[in-house]
């Protein structure tokens, strides 16, 4: 295992979850969200680009590419499946906890789009953090 690897992809994916994360969820779904997420337990002073949410994001990169070096995934498209099914298990998991404990979703619908959307991005993240790990030499 190459620590240089799993910082390079984790950093390249953790830039890539915080890039479309914020944009499909605070831009292109901001109305969505609003009416579709339990508002009343968020966070109003809630800052997409604050340093939490970002070193959140680059901590998910990094535990996507410790995956993929254990799983010595280093090929975009291998990184692309094996970033969707990550994030297609870990959300669920995630969701169905969240609307469990907080009813995070107004109905059991939007929490199923939310682990869709989240799979999706964590399957571009992935394949973006594998194309980044394959450029270091083993």
């Amino acid at each position: 295992m190459k620590v240089n690897k799993i910082l390079l992809g984790g950093i390249a994916g953790g830039v890539i979850f915080q890039l479309i994360g914020s944009l499909i969820f605070y831009v292109v779904l901001k109305d969505y969200v609003a009416a579709n997420y339990n508002q009343s337990i968020g966070n109003p002073d809630y800052n997409t680009w604050g340093l939490e949410n970002m070193f959140s994001n680059l901590f998910m990169g990094l535990l996507v590419s410790y995956i993929f070096s254990l799983a010595q995934t280093t090929r975009l498209v291998s990184g692309l499946i094996t970033g969707g099914i990550v994030g297609l298990l870990l959300n669920i998991s995630i969701d169905l906890w969240l609307n469990a404990s907080v009813k995070m979703f107004n109905s059991f619908n939007v929490a199923l789009v939310d682990i869709l959307i989240n799979g999706a991005i964590f399957a571009i993240a992935g394949a973006v953090a594998a194309w980044a790990m394959s450029k270091i030499q083993d």
